[in-house]
């Protein structure tokens, strides 16, 4: 505060009176308004006319006002002001400042930051650069930093740090000895951070590019600089600048936990942001194996199990004629057409991989097995037949002695017991081969009686190749005795003894021993002898007609 003393100086009249004027301080701080007052007592019958104000610097002011107000431009140690007061009857009197006054130059307020234009919690260096003025030394600092901060005294550098945005008027005041002050205010603005924000966009897989969204507001920015920081799961780092605001790629070569963050300063007002941290594991690609072959061949009505591995994830695009063993990773297909399976493996941070199984159903054929005859004499033979209703590779038959190529499709049996007669049939597609069966049961008699035998009751020797020749037929004859033919009268006209049944090119073919005349139309008599193939002799006779 400014003390301000009150003078009082006598000026001369010449009607004997006291007269003078007030200032309002000897020493007057540059700037400040300084108060001049007139004193004087009027005296009797006079008024006054004019105050002719002399300020000592060269100012002049003629006033009706016994008070006025005046601010020195300059400072300076002797200025001497005065007063003439003029009356109306034009007489006049003079007052002089019996010493002179002192203007004094304040000091000069004057302070620096390293910053103007920051971001919140950013260190600030204020420091005082004030210059002393013609008053001495400077008695006393005072820090307004606009926050309702004071920092009273501030002789020394101080750092500040502002936690909001906004713009702060920061004001330093110096103060000297005499009370003269000098202030000056600078404004700093503390902008608001950018936030940088990054994103894990996709998968992130060993060996593949993993994308890093830069999702940072208004990162288009020119001032925006970016660093891209990636922690590595040995714990390695490794840094990427860029003045662009782009996404960021990265292939990691590692399995493992990794990290990624992204820095961005503003070089404008030097605010520095970092981003949140993307933590996350780099997988591998699901390698599945698959076995047995995933593609394969199967018999319609077979089965084939798989035992999948590889992935802990594992998915298939359809599941038709599939049943779960245990899980996902052994199944089992029992498919009725060819059929291709997607299977696919996953690990949470790599797409899925896939594998196809393909498995081919063989068609079957059909195949039907014949004997004839089916009942039959111990010893005797039987004609298999096996037929199907398409290509095929090979035939074997069961029990493979009974027959006489047990690899034929058509073949003779000699079962010694009643049994069935069963035909394998195998076939393929490509170098994959199924099979089929079919059997036939055959009749064992042990004993053989003329019902096993075959006779005809008539035949027709014209030439024409049915029916021609007589001769004694049945699958139990081993062997013929003794056949004879005898006309209606008893004469011989036909005899043949120890030949094999069954041959038509050894019967009778109509003519007398079969070399002579043909024989006329009617009714012959037959007698035949035979042996089975049971060892058994058969004995019987009967009539037989030639038609002509």
């Amino acid at each position: 505060m400014k003390m301000y003393v009150l003078f009082f100086f006598l000026g001369f009249s010449l009607l004997g009176y006291s007269q003078g004027f007030t200032i309002s301080n000897e020493r007057i701080c540059l700037g400040d308004m300084v108060v001049f007052t007139d004193t004087n007592a009027v005296p009797l019958g006079k008024t006054v006319a004019t105050r002719q104000w002399n300020y000592g610097d060269g100012v002049t002011l003629n006033s009706s006002n016994a008070s006025v107000s005046y601010t020195y431009k300059d400072s300076s140690n002797s200025i001497i002001p005065s007063l003439r007061i003029v009356y109306s009857d034009v007489s006049f009197q003079d007052v002089i400042f019996p010493n002179a006054i002192r203007i004094i130059s304040p000091p000069k307020a004057q302070f620096t930051t390293d910053k103007t234009f920051t971001c919140p919690n950013i260190d600030i260096n204020f420091v005082p650069t004030a210059t002393q003025g013609s008053g001495g030394t400077i008695a006393r600092f005072i820090m307004r930093f606009g926050d309702g901060v004071v920092q009273d005294p501030f002789n020394s550098s101080y750092v500040k740090k502002y936690t909001l945005p906004g713009s702060y008027n920061t004001r330093m005041i110096v103060e000297d000895a005499n009370g003269c002050k000098d202030s000056i205010t600078k404004t700093l603005l503390i902008s608001i951070p950018p936030q940088a924000k990054i994103a894990l966009d996709g998968f992130a897989c060993r060996d593949s590019v993993t994308l890093y969204n830069n999702q940072t507001a208004n990162k288009i920015l020119a001032q925006y600089r970016w660093k891209w920081i990636t922690v590595d799961s040995d714990g390695s780092l490794q840094d990427f600048s860029s003045t662009l605001p782009v996404d960021f790629q990265k292939q990691w070569t590692k399995e493992g936990v990794k990290k990624v963050f992204l820095i961005l300063t503003d070089t404008i007002s030097a605010c520095v942001d970092t981003s949140n941290e993307v933590l996350h594991n780099v997988d591998t690609i699901a390698e599945l194996d698959i076995t047995p072959s995933i593609d394969t061949s199967i018999c319609l009505g077979q089965s084939i199990q798989y035992t999948i591995r590889g992935s802990n994830q594992i998915s298939f695009d359809n599941f038709v004629w599939g049943n779960r063993i245990s899980g996902d990773s052994i199944i089992l297909y029992e498919p009725k057409n060819t059929i291709t399976y997607r299977v696919f493996g996953k690990t949470p941070n790599c797409p899925a991989s896939f594998r196809d199984i393909k498995i081919n159903v063989v068609k079957p054929l059909e195949l039907e097995v014949n004997a004839n005859p089916t009942e039959m004499v111990l010893g005797s033979k039987t004609i298999v037949t096996a037929k199907a209703n398409g290509v095929w590779d090979s035939i074997r038959w069961s029990n493979k002695n009974v027959f006489l190529c047990s690899t034929c499709d058509s073949t003779s049996a000699s079962p010694v017991s009643s049994q069935y007669l069963k035909a394998t049939l195998f076939y393929s597609t490509g170098t994959y081969s199924c099979s089929v069966s079919d059997s036939v049961f055959i009749l064992i008699d042990s004993s053989c009686t003329k019902d096993n035998i075959t006779i005809p009751t008539a035949f027709t020797p014209n030439g024409d190749e049915a029916n021609d020749v007589f001769y004694p037929m049945g699958s139990p004859l081993t062997n013929v005795l003794d056949f004879k033919v005898y006309n209606r009268w008893g004469n011989l006209v036909y005899s043949n003894n120890n030949f094999p049944p069954n041959r038509k090119d050894i019967g009778w073919n109509g003519k007398e021993f079969n070399t002579g005349d043909d024989l006329i139309h009617g009714v012959y008599y037959y007698t035949i002898s035979a042996e089975c193939s049971n060892k058994q002799v058969l004995n019987f006779q009967g009539e037989i007609t030639l038609i002509r």
